[in-house]
C-alpha cells in the first residue's frame, strides 16, 4: 500500500513507543512510522506499523504543515505475527 501512494521525500519520523524483543534484531520499536512528504501534491502520507500483538492509540504531531483533511485511512490486520 505505501509504494501505490507516497511519492516523495522521506521524512525523519519521530516516536515514543514501547519496545519489543525480537530473535533477530535484540529490542526494536512497537509503533513504526515512515512519513512520505509529496511538495508538489501537496500531500503528507503517514505509514504506521504495529508490530505489537496488542492494538494502540497513535497521535501524529505533524509539526511545520498545516494539515487539511484524511484521504484514506486503512488497516491491515495479520494473523501471521511471525511474518
Amino acid at each position: 500500500l505505501l509504494a501505490q501512494h507516497a511519492r516523495g521525500v522521506t521524512l525523519d519520523a519521530r516516536v515514543d513507543s514501547p519496545t519489543l524483543v525480537t530473535d533477530a534484531h535484540g529490542a526494536v520499536a512497537a509503533i513504526q512510522p515512515t512519513v512520505v512528504y509529496n511538495a508538489e501534491a501537496g500531500e503528507l502520507v503517514i505509514a504506521v506499523t504495529n508490530r505489537a500483538s496488542a492494538s494502540a492509540a497513535v497521535r501524529v504531531d505533524a509539526l511545520g504543515f498545516e494539515l487539511g483533511s484524511v484521504i484514506e485511512a486503512v488497516s491491515v490486520i495479520a494473523d501471521d505475527h511471525g511474518a
